[in-house]
C-alpha cells in the first residue's frame, strides 16, 4: 500500500484546527505524527491545532494489517505565519482644562496590551492616563508592536481639543487712586488672553497679566477671557474697580508699641494697621 499526502498550504496563527488530508491505497486509516514545529495533533481524531508560528513538519503513517504491509511514511511541511491584529481605539471627547486625567480606552483583537504615545499637544502621558497641561489640540497614538505570533498593528491616532470654560478670579486692586495697577489671572499654557474695560478700551496684553492706567475716578468693570487654538473662548471674568481721589491720612489701630509705653529696648520696631486696610493709599 502507498500513502497519498498532498502538500499543505501555509497557515496563519489563529487559523482553525483542521484534519490533514491523507489516504492509503488500502483504504486503511492514516495516522499523523508532528515531527517538529508549533502544532499538536489529536491521535484519536487527527485534528491538528496550531499553537505558534514557524515551520511544522508532519508525517503520515499507515502500519498495515494482516493483509497489507506497512506503508512508507510520507512527510509534508508547512509554515505558520504571524497573524495580523487590529486596534479599536475609542474616540475622545473634547476636554475642559482642569478636568481630571483622561482615561484612554483601546484594545487589540489579539488581546495583547496597547501602548500609547503622545504625538502632539499640551498633555503628558502615564500609561493610559493623559493629563492636560494647556489649551490646544492633543493627538495620541495607540499601537501594538506584536510578538512571536502577531505582527505589529497599524497605529491608530485620536485627537481632541482642550479649551477652558472659566478662568480663576482676577487678582488686583479694586479700590485705588488714579495710577497704574497690575491685574493677573491664572496662567494657562497655550492660552491667548483678551483684556478690556467695559465701555472703554481693549488692553494690549494677550498674556495672563495686564497693566491698567486709571486716569479718572469712577467705577469700572475689567473683563478678561482666554482661548486656545481650538474650541470656544472662556466666559468673561469680571472685576469691579473703583477709582477714587487720593484720600487724606487715616487713623490707625493696633499701634505697637502702645501709646505711652515705657522701658522699650532699641532698636524699636513700630507697627500699625490702617483703619481701612482694603484702600489703596498713595
Amino acid at each position: 500500500q502507498t500513502i497519498s499526502f498532498p502538500a499543505i498550504a501555509n497557515m496563519t496563527y489563529g487559523d482553525a484546527p483542521f484534519v490533514p488530508n491523507a489516504s492509503a491505497t488500502s483504504g486503511l486509516p492514516v495516522s499523523f505524527l508532528i515531527i517538529s514545529g508549533p502544532a499538536t495533533i489529536n491521535a484519536q481524531t487527527n485534528l491538528l491545532t496550531i499553537i505558534g508560528t514557524g515551520l511544522v513538519i508532519i508525517r503520515a503513517n499507515q502500519i498495515g494489517d494482516n493483509v497489507y504491509d506497512i506503508a512508507d511514511p510520507v512527510t509534508q511541511s508547512f509554515t505558520v505565519n504571524k497573524a495580523s491584529q487590529i486596534i479599536s481605539f475609542a474616540s475622545i471627547e473634547d476636554q475642559n482644562f482642569g478636568n481630571p486625567p483622561v482615561a484612554l480606552s483601546s484594545t487589540a483583537n489579539s488581546g495583547l496590551p496597547v501602548v500609547y504615545t503622545l504625538i502632539s499637544g499640551p498633555a503628558s502621558l502615564s500609561g493610559n492616563q493623559a493629563t492636560l497641561t494647556g489649551l490646544g489640540t492633543v493627538t495620541v497614538r495607540a499601537s501594538q508592536n506584536g510578538n512571536a505570533n502577531y505582527l505589529p498593528t497599524a497605529a491608530v491616532d485620536r485627537s481632541f481639543c482642550t479649551s477652558v470654560s472659566n478662568l480663576n478670579p482676577v487678582s488686583g486692586y479694586t479700590n485705588l487712586c488714579p495710577g497704574t495697577a497690575t491685574y493677573t489671572v491664572n496662567n494657562i499654557a497655550g492660552a491667548t488672553y483678551f483684556w478690556r474695560i467695559v465701555g472703554g478700551s481693549t488692553l494690549a496684553s494677550t498674556t495672563n497679566s495686564a497693566n491698567v492706567t486709571w486716569t479718572t475716578p469712577g467705577s469700572y468693570s475689567l473683563l478678561v477671557s482666554a482661548s486656545g487654538s481650538c474650541g470656544a473662548a472662556s466666559a468673561n471674568d469680571t472685576l469691579s474697580v473703583t477709582v477714587i481721589n487720593s484720600i487724606l491720612p487715616d487713623s490707625v489701630q493696633s499701634m505697637y508699641p502702645a501709646n505711652g509705653a515705657i522701658n522699650q529696648q532699641l532698636p524699636l520696631t513700630l507697627s500699625w494697621v490702617p483703619a481701612h486696610p482694603n484702600n489703596f493709599y498713595t
